[in-house]
Protein backbone atom coordinates (compact mmCIF):
# COMPACT_ATOMS: atom_id res chain seq x y z
CA UNK A 1 0.00 0.00 0.00
CA UNK A 2 1.55 3.52 -0.97
CA UNK A 3 1.88 5.44 1.69
CA UNK A 4 0.56 8.48 0.59
CA UNK A 5 -1.20 10.29 3.07
CA UNK A 6 0.84 13.22 2.89
CA UNK A 7 -0.58 14.27 -0.94
CA UNK A 8 -3.69 16.85 0.41
CA UNK A 9 -1.90 18.98 2.26
CA UNK A 10 1.40 18.80 -0.51
CA UNK A 11 -0.53 19.19 -3.70
CA UNK A 12 -1.99 22.31 -1.92
CA UNK A 13 1.32 24.17 -1.92
CA UNK A 14 2.23 22.59 -5.29
CA UNK A 15 -0.80 24.04 -6.85
CA UNK A 16 0.22 27.35 -5.45
CA UNK A 17 3.61 27.30 -6.40
CA UNK A 18 2.54 26.06 -10.31
CA UNK A 19 0.26 28.68 -10.47
CA UNK A 20 2.23 31.76 -11.41
CA UNK A 21 2.59 32.35 -14.85
CA UNK A 22 6.25 31.48 -16.41
CA UNK A 23 8.93 33.74 -16.47
CA UNK A 24 12.36 33.24 -18.97
CA UNK A 25 13.80 30.83 -16.09
CA UNK A 26 17.36 30.52 -18.22
CA UNK A 27 17.61 34.44 -17.66
CA UNK A 28 16.73 34.82 -13.86
CA UNK A 29 19.04 31.78 -12.88
CA UNK A 30 22.17 33.12 -15.35
CA UNK A 31 21.54 36.43 -12.86
CA UNK A 32 22.46 35.22 -9.92
CA UNK A 33 26.57 34.75 -8.74
CA UNK A 34 26.08 31.29 -8.90
CA UNK A 35 28.99 28.34 -8.58
CA UNK A 36 28.59 25.68 -10.97
CA UNK A 37 28.94 21.67 -10.70
CA UNK A 38 29.11 20.18 -14.45
CA UNK A 39 27.66 16.74 -15.36
CA UNK A 40 24.44 14.63 -16.36
CA UNK A 41 22.30 17.33 -14.45
CA UNK A 42 24.23 20.86 -14.55
CA UNK A 43 23.86 22.16 -11.19
CA UNK A 44 23.87 25.77 -10.42
CA UNK A 45 24.12 26.83 -6.46
CA UNK A 46 23.99 29.37 -4.22
CA UNK A 47 27.88 29.82 -2.85
CA UNK A 48 28.35 28.01 0.56
CA UNK A 49 25.82 24.99 -0.31
CA UNK A 50 28.00 23.14 -2.00
CA UNK A 51 27.54 19.97 -0.19
CA UNK A 52 23.44 20.41 -0.24
CA UNK A 53 24.09 21.10 -4.45
CA UNK A 54 26.38 17.83 -4.47
CA UNK A 55 23.60 15.58 -2.57
CA UNK A 56 20.61 16.79 -4.65
CA UNK A 57 22.57 16.34 -7.81
CA UNK A 58 23.95 12.73 -7.07
CA UNK A 59 19.95 11.86 -6.02
CA UNK A 60 19.06 13.27 -9.64
CA UNK A 61 21.25 11.51 -11.23
CA UNK A 62 20.90 8.19 -9.61
CA UNK A 63 16.79 8.12 -10.34
CA UNK A 64 17.75 9.56 -13.73
CA UNK A 65 20.18 6.05 -14.60
CA UNK A 66 16.90 4.18 -12.92
CA UNK A 67 14.18 5.70 -15.44
CA UNK A 68 16.44 5.95 -18.22
CA UNK A 69 16.75 1.72 -17.86
CA UNK A 70 12.93 1.51 -17.92
CA UNK A 71 11.64 3.77 -20.43
CA UNK A 72 13.20 4.62 -23.90
CA UNK A 73 13.77 8.07 -22.21
CA UNK A 74 16.87 10.75 -22.24
CA UNK A 75 16.70 13.08 -19.45
CA UNK A 76 18.35 16.63 -20.40
CA UNK A 77 17.35 19.13 -17.65
CA UNK A 78 18.85 22.00 -15.24
CA UNK A 79 19.33 21.86 -11.16
CA UNK A 80 18.94 24.84 -9.62
CA UNK A 81 20.03 25.19 -5.37
CA UNK A 82 19.53 28.83 -3.98
CA UNK A 83 19.20 30.22 -0.61
CA UNK A 84 16.83 32.75 -0.29
CA UNK A 85 18.60 35.63 -1.02
CA UNK A 86 19.07 34.44 -4.60
CA UNK A 87 15.70 32.69 -5.18
CA UNK A 88 13.59 33.41 -7.97
CA UNK A 89 10.77 35.64 -6.27
CA UNK A 90 9.99 36.84 -9.58
CA UNK A 91 8.10 33.57 -10.09
CA UNK A 92 7.26 32.35 -6.43
CA UNK A 93 7.96 31.96 -2.90
CA UNK A 94 10.81 30.64 -1.18
CA UNK A 95 10.20 27.59 -0.12
CA UNK A 96 8.37 26.12 -2.90
CA UNK A 97 10.05 23.34 -5.16
CA UNK A 98 9.62 23.86 -8.97
CA UNK A 99 9.97 22.94 -12.30
CA UNK A 100 9.75 25.31 -14.92
CA UNK A 101 11.25 25.35 -18.60
CA UNK A 102 14.05 22.65 -17.59
CA UNK A 103 15.10 23.76 -14.52
CA UNK A 104 14.65 22.10 -11.22
CA UNK A 105 14.29 24.64 -8.63
CA UNK A 106 15.29 23.58 -5.01
CA UNK A 107 15.91 25.65 -1.89
CA UNK A 108 19.26 25.52 -0.33
CA UNK A 109 18.57 25.92 3.12
CA UNK A 110 15.35 25.48 5.69
CA UNK A 111 15.02 26.31 8.90
CA UNK A 112 13.09 24.47 11.28
CA UNK A 113 10.49 27.74 12.29
CA UNK A 114 9.77 27.94 8.04
CA UNK A 115 9.27 24.51 7.52
CA UNK A 116 6.41 24.39 10.36
CA UNK A 117 5.50 27.38 9.07
CA UNK A 118 5.46 26.22 5.28
CA UNK A 119 3.16 23.30 6.96
CA UNK A 120 0.47 25.41 8.23
CA UNK A 121 1.61 23.45 11.55
CA UNK A 122 3.15 26.10 14.06
CA UNK A 123 1.21 24.81 16.64
CA UNK A 124 1.77 21.35 16.86
CA UNK A 125 5.81 22.24 17.39
CA UNK A 126 5.81 20.48 20.72
CA UNK A 127 4.04 17.44 19.21
CA UNK A 128 6.47 17.17 16.43
CA UNK A 129 9.63 18.09 18.61
CA UNK A 130 7.98 14.57 20.82
CA UNK A 131 7.58 12.41 17.84
CA UNK A 132 11.07 13.10 16.52
CA UNK A 133 12.90 12.35 19.91
CA UNK A 134 10.97 9.36 20.11
CA UNK A 135 12.39 8.31 16.91
CA UNK A 136 16.08 9.84 17.37
CA UNK A 137 15.58 12.21 14.30
CA UNK A 138 16.50 15.71 14.09
CA UNK A 139 14.61 18.51 12.86
CA UNK A 140 17.26 19.21 10.49
CA UNK A 141 17.69 15.78 9.01
CA UNK A 142 13.64 15.53 8.82
CA UNK A 143 13.91 19.07 6.94
CA UNK A 144 16.68 17.35 4.46
CA UNK A 145 14.69 14.15 4.15
CA UNK A 146 11.57 15.68 3.10
CA UNK A 147 13.26 17.98 0.74
CA UNK A 148 15.33 15.35 -0.41
CA UNK A 149 11.95 13.09 -1.69
CA UNK A 150 9.81 16.21 -3.20
CA UNK A 151 13.03 17.63 -5.03
CA UNK A 152 12.36 14.96 -7.07
CA UNK A 153 9.17 15.36 -7.33
CA UNK A 154 9.99 17.96 -10.06
CA UNK A 155 12.39 15.91 -12.07
CA UNK A 156 8.50 13.90 -12.19
CA UNK A 157 6.99 16.98 -13.98
CA UNK A 158 10.19 16.49 -16.40
CA UNK A 159 9.55 13.49 -17.19
CA UNK A 160 5.57 13.61 -17.54
CA UNK A 161 5.68 16.88 -19.59
CA UNK A 162 9.02 17.22 -21.21
CA UNK A 163 9.63 13.73 -22.30
CA UNK A 164 6.54 11.38 -22.17
CA UNK A 165 3.80 14.35 -23.13
CA UNK A 166 1.40 12.88 -21.61
CA UNK A 167 -2.02 14.66 -21.33
CA UNK A 168 -3.24 15.02 -17.56
CA UNK A 169 -6.89 15.21 -16.71
CA UNK A 170 -6.07 18.17 -14.28
CA UNK A 171 -4.10 19.01 -11.99
CA UNK A 172 -4.50 16.86 -8.63
CA UNK A 173 -3.38 14.01 -11.67
CA UNK A 174 -0.27 15.78 -12.56
CA UNK A 175 0.94 16.57 -8.64
CA UNK A 176 -0.14 13.22 -7.77
CA UNK A 177 2.39 11.23 -10.67
CA UNK A 178 5.33 13.63 -10.10
CA UNK A 179 4.91 12.43 -6.34
CA UNK A 180 4.82 9.19 -7.54
CA UNK A 181 7.55 9.18 -9.87
CA UNK A 182 9.65 10.53 -6.90
CA UNK A 183 7.92 7.87 -4.49
CA UNK A 184 8.77 4.95 -6.92
CA UNK A 185 12.61 5.56 -6.93
CA UNK A 186 13.38 5.98 -3.20
CA UNK A 187 11.16 2.92 -2.17
CA UNK A 188 13.16 0.75 -5.04
CA UNK A 189 16.57 1.91 -3.13
CA UNK A 190 14.62 0.99 0.53
CA UNK A 191 15.58 4.63 1.17
CA UNK A 192 16.08 6.20 5.23
CA UNK A 193 14.82 9.73 3.60
CA UNK A 194 11.51 7.90 2.48
CA UNK A 195 11.04 6.23 5.67
CA UNK A 196 11.17 9.68 7.61
CA UNK A 197 8.90 11.31 5.11
CA UNK A 198 6.65 8.72 5.82
CA UNK A 199 6.87 9.64 9.56
CA UNK A 200 6.27 13.26 9.24
CA UNK A 201 3.35 12.15 6.60
CA UNK A 202 1.71 10.05 9.47
CA UNK A 203 2.57 13.10 11.51
CA UNK A 204 0.61 15.20 9.01
CA UNK A 205 -2.77 13.18 8.63
CA UNK A 206 -2.82 13.25 12.44
CA UNK A 207 -2.68 16.93 12.65
CA UNK A 208 -4.28 18.09 9.65
CA UNK A 209 -8.13 17.94 8.14
CA UNK A 210 -8.27 18.53 4.50
CA UNK A 211 -11.07 20.74 3.06
CA UNK A 212 -11.16 18.59 0.11
CA UNK A 213 -12.26 14.87 -0.10
CA UNK A 214 -13.06 14.43 -3.79
CA UNK A 215 -11.32 15.55 -6.88
CA UNK A 216 -14.42 18.38 -8.36
CA UNK A 217 -14.44 20.43 -5.57
CA UNK A 218 -10.60 20.58 -5.58
CA UNK A 219 -10.47 21.54 -9.09
CA UNK A 220 -12.61 24.67 -8.57
CA UNK A 221 -10.96 25.72 -6.22
CA UNK A 222 -7.56 25.09 -8.31
CA UNK A 223 -9.29 27.08 -11.02
CA UNK A 224 -9.96 29.81 -8.24
CA UNK A 225 -5.96 29.79 -7.50
CA UNK A 226 -4.80 30.58 -10.90
CA UNK A 227 -7.20 33.51 -10.91
CA UNK A 228 -5.95 34.75 -7.67
CA UNK A 229 -2.63 33.79 -7.87
CA UNK A 230 -2.20 35.81 -11.55
CA UNK A 231 -3.61 39.01 -9.87
CA UNK A 232 -1.57 38.90 -6.73
CA UNK A 233 2.11 37.74 -7.92
CA UNK A 234 3.27 40.66 -5.17
CA UNK A 235 2.47 37.92 -2.62
CA UNK A 236 5.57 35.85 -3.53
CA UNK A 237 7.70 37.47 -1.41
CA UNK A 238 5.38 36.52 1.74
CA UNK A 239 4.36 32.44 1.72
CA UNK A 240 2.30 31.62 3.15
CA UNK A 241 -0.44 34.24 2.19
CA UNK A 242 -3.52 34.95 4.33
CA UNK A 243 -5.75 34.45 1.31
CA UNK A 244 -4.10 31.20 0.55
CA UNK A 245 -3.90 30.27 4.09
CA UNK A 246 -7.77 30.90 4.76
CA UNK A 247 -8.46 28.32 1.72
CA UNK A 248 -6.18 25.80 3.67
CA UNK A 249 -8.26 25.90 6.95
Amino acid sequence: MIGFRFIPLFITILIFSHAHAQINSDSLIYSRRTAKIDGIVPTFYTPGYKLRAEKLKNTFEKAIHFYESSYPVHFKLKLAVLDSTQWVTEVYPYGLLNYDAGWAMIPADISYPFFLRLYGITDKKKELDSLLYRNHLTADALISSVFLVYSLHELGHYFVMDLEHTPLPDMFANEMIATYFSYNFFKSIESKDLLNLELFSEFISGNYQPKFRKIAPLTAWTRRIFSLANRKTRIARDFPPTWLTGYRQ
